[in-house]
């Protein structure tokens, strides 16, 4: 099914991501999406911009923020431009039961890049609040953003599955799936597991299953190799999805010891553990945490 007739909101951004917006600007535009921006006609009026700004986004049927590094300060009480449209877009989420969709976008290219003071506290404000409405995301392409998209705007509503007991529920991702397998085959001789093979822009929505086997199960186990721009929005709409800082269930991201660089830049998130060895050592160290977290 086209989403030709779906209505998105284009936010404005700090110039520092004004290219990336225009390139995905037309991204969306080729692929037959309608974009919903605003105009300049209020500028100077902070009032009757923000009633515009609301306007604009309650006619749409999700919104998309391109952040960057730059913190452009635009009310009197010193709030950002993106800040401000991203409240504003929560602020009609929560009037339609969060069933409008939120998309957040950070190229990749800025995580290693140094951002204000004020940008990097809204960024991290971000990541600890995210809801099962919002998807965040690292890719590296504008093109395979706008298939994010598509994949979770064309979802359709799932049947819940149960799940069950287990002492750990493991979940990697599609590209990793031959490594994956050396390790399940390994871990599944001494306890039991469930797993959890996320396929790269299905148009399954996992969250239903992730929240009821979390539940049925002791820690969970992310495991990832290659997929490393994966990992890290996953894991932010993962610790979401299982209650954020007060979640019972232990998280543990582990990957080979060569992604430890890039990947501990930007993992702050309370209750997710990161590991990196020596892929051989991999289900040795999954079982020392396990037993860690079960005598606890």
């Amino acid at each position: 099914m086209k989403l030709n007739k779906l209505k998105v909101f284009l936010s404005e951004t700090s110039n520092d991501v004004n290219k990336d917006r225009d390139f995905l600007f037309n991204v969306l535009r080729k692929a037959e999406l309608e974009v919903v921006t605003l105009d300049n006609s209020v500028s100077g009026d902070f009032a009757l911009f923000q009633r515009k700004l609301y306007s604009t986004i309650e006619k749409t049927d999700c919104s998309i923020h391109i952040i960057g590094n730059r913190y452009d300060k635009l009310d009197a009480a010193e709030n950002s431009l993106s800040e401000i449209q991203l409240f504003t877009a929560k602020k009609h989420s929560e009037k339609q039961q969060e069933e409008y969709r939120i998309f957040i976008w950070q190229p990749q290219k800025f995580l290693f890049e140094h951002a204000d003071a004020k940008q990097e506290q809204f960024i991290t404000s971000i990541r600890n609040n995210i809801l099962h409405n919002i998807t965040i995301s690292n890719q590296e392409s504008a093109v395979s953003f706008v298939e994010d998209i598509y994949a979770v705007m064309n979802t359709q509503t799932q049947t819940v599955q149960q799940g069950n007991l287990c002492d750990l529920f493991f979940i990697y991702n599609e590209l990793d799936e031959d490594f994956a397998h050396e390790i399940l085959d390994l871990l599944s001789d001494i306890l039991k597991v469930e797993k959890l093979a996320m396929v790269q822009n299905s148009s399954r929505d996992y969250s239903n299953f992730i929240v009821e086997q979390s539940k049925r199960s002791k820690m969970v186990v992310v495991f990832f190799n290659w997929s490393v721009q994966w990992v890290l929005p996953f894991l932010q709409q993962l610790w979401r999805l299982m209650g954020g800082a007060s979640a019972s269930v232990p998280i543990l991201a582990i990957a080979d010891s060569v992604q430890k660089e890039p990947f501990e830049k930007v993992l702050t998130m309370p209750n997710v553990s990161a590991l990196f060895v020596a892929q051989e050592l991999i289900p040795l160290e999954i079982k020392v945490q396990f037993d860690r977290i079960t005598k606890q």
